[in-house]
């Protein structure tokens, strides 16, 4: 029994939490799901290996997404269209990335994973593991959940903004009495 976190995006709500639970506990090899609506994070304890893209499917087709990140870093030791395929096979097989591109001339690897499963270490052990060297380009790795919160409070904030000062002639032309 395996049990993982997987951050869900565009829930609003806390029907939006129970949606996706139901979405996720139907899937076959799927033990319990739990919604967390405020951590905007859904449990799922899994008893057999279920595909991401399974249950990416799920999220989607009840209209939300799951937040992934994404990371490029160098890759040392590659030397042929093999050493491609073998850093690609060993990063393609770790569960929770969910897309990878290696680049023989750059000596570069970008992955696509999702956070709360995987991460950078995973990677630099199976690479490690198939004979290369994964290295970290930067220290600065942008924190996409972070990054999509502030957004979504720049944008919230905006919003109250204009709806605040349309509002306001509204309620102030209330309290006036026009005298008939």
């Amino acid at each position: 029994m395996r049990k993982i976190d997987l951050p869900i995006t565009g829930m609003t709500c806390a029907a939006c939490a129970v949606a996706v639970e139901k979405a996720t506990g139907k899937i076959e090899g799927v033990k319990s799901s739990n919604v967390n609506f405020a951590t905007e994070k859904a449990t799922l304890e899994i008893e057999t290996p279920v595909d991401l893209n399974t249950i990416y499917g799920a999220v989607r087709a009840e209209g939300y997404g799951l937040l992934t990140s994404r990371i490029d870093f160098a890759v040392k030791g590659m030397t042929c269209a093999a050493c491609v395929a073998a850093v690609e096979k060993a990063l393609k097989g770790l569960y929770g990335v969910l897309n990878v591109s290696v680049n023989l001339a750059a000596e570069r690897a970008a992955v696509e994973y999702i956070p709360t499963i995987v991460g950078f270490n995973d990677f630099k052990r199976v690479i490690s593991d198939a004979g290369y060297t994964a290295v970290q380009i930067t220290e600065d790795f942008s924190d996409r959940e972070s990054e999509l919160r502030e957004k979504e409070y720049n944008d919230l904030k905006k919003n109250f903004i204009i709806s605040s000062l349309l509002t306001a002639p509204i309620i102030i032309g209330s309290m006036i009495k026009i005298p008939f």
